[in-house]
């Protein structure tokens, strides 16, 4: 079961204007556990991901659906290759990034 969750957007003036923050960018529960999946996407095509990518809510938000037992997510899309982190990532916090060539290490394995 899984959801991907758009944020609601409109075009004023030629621009995009989000209307809403969503709690992350898909929601999904594990089979046969019933766990609750949150997931962030970044799309960055650089060899690092920057903390500075992620907005404050979206921290807050994996925070907090760690922190009530679900499983968070950060997936990282990059030069074609997707990683799929579990959050919290250790030493990524404000002023820190993630090198792309050692995202291998926070891959996530599985199911929870």
């Amino acid at each position: 079961m899984v959801h991907d969750m758009p944020t609601p957007v409109s075009i004023i003036r030629g621009k995009r204007v989000f209307k809403a923050k969503v709690a992350g960018d898909i929601r999904a529960i594990v089979p046969g556990t019933g766990q609750s999946v949150l997931a962030e996407v970044k799309t960055v095509e650089k060899d690092r991901l920057y903390f500075s990518k992620l907005r404050k809510h979206q921290v807050a938000n994996l925070d907090i659906h760690t922190g009530f037992g679900g499983l968070s997510l950060l997936v990282w899309i990059t030069y074609g290759k997707v990683f799929t982190m579990q959050w919290p990532i250790p030493g990524f916090k404000p002023r820190t990034s993630i090198r792309f060539e050692d995202a291998h290490r926070w891959e996530w394995g599985g199911v929870a």
